[in-house]
Parts: C-alpha cells; structure tokens; sequence
C-alpha cells in the first residue's frame, strides 16, 4: 500500500526492505526490555527460509550489546534500528507492519501493546501474567515461555506464512 510505500522510504536510511516482513517493536533498549529474544527469534525465522526485518523503535543503554548480538548471530541486516521515534511515526509504523513483538521481562502490559492491539497486529509475546486476562495463545496472539526464543521465531515463521493465522 501507499503507507507502507511511505514508511519504507521514511526509513530507507536504516535498511528497511519493502517486500520483507516487518516485525515491530518499540521499547527503551534496557536489558529488561529483552530485545535480544527478539533478535534470537529473528535469527530462528530467518533460518526457517523467512525474509523478516526486526524494526526496533527505541534508543538507550542496551543499543551496542544488541547491535553486536545481531552481527554475531548474522542478522545484523535484518535488524533495523529506527532510533528514538515520535509517537506519530510509531502510529504509522504499527499500521503497516505484519507482526508486533513484545518480549519484556517485568510486565507486557503497556501502551505499546495496547497501541499494536489497536492497529490489529497479530502479537507475538512471552507467557505473562500481567497479561493473562489480555493475551490468549492461539486465540489473539502466540506466547511463548520467556526464554524460548526457537518458539518466539516458529512463531514469526508462522504469521509469515499463513494470512488466514495472521489475520
């Protein structure tokens, strides 16, 4: 689509691939967020045949040691790193992604989840009890234990291969 088009020339600079499939997350890079499961699970659709882009929004302390995570697991060109971004931007971003992800370890239940939710992006996300009463598993969104991350990547596989389970 046209937004799509849009964001994807918004941040070409970064390395986003139109025709891949964008799996979006937003979040501070501290290391409770666990941007590193992401870039595990990323590394896992990868591997499964998928041409999938980790889009991170957010920028802090972590960025480096995930940066070098990324390169070490070969990655490193599907992880794109959009820096701290408005919140109209994340808005856009959320609508024309495919996946949004949330690994967290303290609590999933945040306005950035609520925002995915919103836009009708298929989550993927960790077994949570803060989120138990919001996030079903195979009824509104796919979870995994917290530091299953071959799960967390079969699942990216998944969505980006079967429409009907992503719709």
């Amino acid at each position: 689509t046209a937004c799509r088009t849009e964001v994807a020339e918004q941040f070409s600079a970064q390395g986003v691939r139109l025709g891949a499939t964008w799996v979006f997350t937003c979040s501070r890079l501290a290391y409770w967020k666990r941007i590193d499961r992401m870039i595990r699970a990323l590394q896992v659709a990868r591997r499964l045949g998928d041409d999938c882009q980790l889009l991170v929004a957010g920028s802090g302390v972590e960025e480096q040691r995930l940066r070098a995570l990324a390169r070490e697991l070969r990655v490193e060109n599907d992880v794109v790193w959009l820096g701290a971004v408005d919140h109209e931007a994340i808005w856009q971003v959320m609508h024309v992604a495919d996946v949004f992800i949330i690994t967290n370890d303290v609590t999933n239940r945040c306005n950035p989840l609520y925002e995915a939710i919103c836009a009708g992006l298929p989550i993927v996300s960790v077994k949570d009890p803060s989120t138990a009463d919001l996030l079903r598993h195979e009824e509104n969104a796919l979870l995994a234990e917290k530091d299953d991350t071959e799960s967390l990547g079969r699942f990216l596989h998944r969505l980006s291969t079967d429409p009907k389970l992503a719709r």
